[in-house]
């Protein structure tokens, strides 16, 4: 599927004939944390398979449609069923939804990710928001030309997650006695998980967190000039803590569903006190 402005535009088109509700924000849910959007007001669910020649990705955890609703009295738009590489899907495929995002008129985007913890600081059921990331894909949805030209063909990651939206949610964690780290994110292709070597080497540059999402969305949202909060979401360690309990997906899950309540109140207050301006 070529993705290109027409593509766009034509879901775009698509969506509008359900509402006419300008969303503000947009949330992209990672594995195990389709609950969190679940008190939304005047949800209208919007199945992928709905919308002519919409991607269809296939992970388990994830169900694959978009969510418009109020949170707080603000229209947001949430997805629910993202899209990796390890499914075979492109970086422009994968990068997709953030210019649709656009398009509707979001200003701001949460994404959240199941993690593994790298660090040794971090254990399943901690909480992270992103300070930074690393792109170890090999991919990026910008080259050959970004999907939609927003007039800058090399964009600056300096502050690729928005330093106020960290802060606000550090305060709104300590409001509410969340423990959240803060650190840096990393994307893997996947889908295997990372080797006890891997998992090493991770650690000595730097990264506190991995997945196999995320930064190719971060990437076409700064693109767009859209403000970006992430949230990683531990849901494991790493290969080589221990070796004798193999790695595996059923453990994500379950680990996202039990830290989405936590999440659900970060996202919550973050959107109940963010700004339309901002």
């Amino acid at each position: 599927m070529n993705v290109n402005k027409q593509y766009i535009e034509d879901l775009v088109n698509q969506i509008k004939t359900f509402t006419k509700d300008k969303p503000e924000a947009a949330i992209i849910l990672g594995s195990g944390l389709s609950n969190v959007v679940d008190e939304m007001q005047d949800k209208i669910i919007i199945e992928y398979s709905q919308l002519k020649n919409m991607l269809i990705p296939s992970v388990e955890g994830h169900k694959n449609r978009f969510i418009l609703g109020k949170i707080s009295g603000k229209t947001i738009i949430v997805m629910q069923g993202r899209f990796h590489p390890y499914n075979g899907f492109t970086a422009k495929q994968c990068a997709m939804p953030i210019y649709l995002f656009k398009l509707l008129g979001v200003k701001t985007l949460i994404v959240t990710t199941a993690c593994g913890g790298v660090s040794e600081d971090l254990k399943a059921g901690d909480l992270m928001v992103m300070k930074s990331h690393i792109n170890l894909t090999g991919m990026n949805p910008l080259i050959g030309g970004a999907i939609i030209d927003y007039g800058q063909t090399f964009i600056d990651l300096t502050n690729a997650y928005n330093k106020n939206y960290i802060n606000q949610l550090k305060q709104i964690a300590n409001n509410y006695n969340i423990d959240l780290k803060e650190g840096v994110f990393a994307q893997n292709l996947g889908p295997t998980y990372e080797t006890p070597a891997e998992s090493e080497m991770l650690r000595r540059l730097g990264i506190d967190a991995v997945s196999m999402s995320t930064v190719l969305e971060v990437i076409a949202a700064k693109q767009c000039d859209i403000d970006v909060l992430g949230i990683s979401c531990i849901t494991n360690k790493v290969a080589g803590y221990n070796e004798e309990k193999p790695l595996n997906h059923t453990e994500v899950l379950d680990n996202a569903n039990k830290i989405s309540k936590n999440v659900k109140i970060l996202i919550y207050e973050f959107i109940s006190n963010l700004k339309c301006s901002e």
